[in-house]
């Protein structure tokens, strides 16, 4: 796959990274590299494209700013 050599330099680049996946908006997996489980990162990316527009939309509420990072760290 065209991406793969990209993920895993960004993986590799990344410290304590295990894994990179690019998304399409509606959270369809386009293509991933993954260190552990693939399967796990896929559904891990379908979540986070559900909850950013509630984060988005919280921010909003709250008269916030936009959220222009998120990161999200997952033990185990």
């Amino acid at each position: 796959m065209p991406f793969t050599n990209l993920l895993e330099n960004l993986v590799s680049s990344v410290k304590g990274a295990t894994g990179a996946i690019i998304l399409e908006a509606d959270g369809e997996a386009v293509q991933w590299y993954s260190r552990a489980d693939g399967e796990r990162l896929r559904l891990r990316g379908a979540y986070l494209v559900n909850m950013l527009p509630s984060c988005r939309a919280a921010t909003s509420r709250l008269r916030l700013s936009n959220p222009s990072h998120l990161i999200v760290n997952y033990d185990g």
